[in-house]
């Protein structure tokens, strides 16, 4: 194994280290969404949250999946990134040079990107029902899964248990408080058809 590291060019090497690292935990994060550990499940006293329950209109789940997935995810672009490490690996082999190399590479990852993506979108297509109601997650403990700015300035996106079912959906903050990826926040109410409004979770 040594020898064969060794071996290597430099290039070679950074191809190798960024397919073989995304790859495995693109891998661990598939697994973990299969088996609903994708989002951190904490269970608190939501009592002392101010939650108005001023969700306009019951929606369906079309509203959900429509907006949950965006097209540069976690996961696309980690799919993106194993795509261009493998590219590279498989064109440098080929005794092409660098350049083209990463052209190549480029290419692959994303394809990579947009075929994960679609993967994802049909997967949450087929696994919504026709009778979610985004009011039940209003009150819900959820993750911030893509950044969210502070003060309404901009949306980002939450993982969050809707009737069962771990959900990502589009959500805002009004608090002035940037919500980086990873921070557990409280679902408070739901505006327009289906974006969450979240607040900080102090634990």
């Amino acid at each position: 194994m040594t020898e064969w590291w060794a071996s290597l060019t430099l290039a070679q090497q950074i191809f190798h280290v960024i397919a073989i690292s995304t790859t495995l935990v693109l891998v661990v994060q598939l697994i973990l969404s299969l088996v609903g550990l994708s989002g951190h499940d904490v269970d608190v006293d939501h009592g002392a949250v101010d939650a108005p329950h001023d969700v306009s209109a019951d929606h369906p789940a079309d509203a959900a999946h429509s907006t949950g997935l965006g097209i540069l995810s976690v996961r696309t672009v980690m799919a993106f990134f194993v795509g261009f490490g493998w590219g590279g690996v498989v064109t440098l082999r080929s005794g092409l040079s660098l350049p083209v190399a990463i052209i190549v590479a480029f290419v692959i990852g994303s394809g990579f990107l947009f075929i994960v993506f679609y993967i994802m979108k049909s997967i949450f297509k087929l696994s919504e029902s026709g009778n979610i109601q985004l009011k039940n997650a209003v009150g819900q403990t959820g993750t911030v899964y893509i950044a969210i700015p502070g003060g309404n300035k901009g949306k980002g996106q939450i993982q969050v248990k809707v009737q069962g079912r771990l959900r990502e959906l589009e959500a805002v903050t009004d608090g002035q408080e940037d919500l980086p990826t990873g921070t557990t926040v409280s679902v408070v109410k739901v505006i327009g058809e289906s974006t969450m409004v979240v607040r900080k979770l102090e634990v």
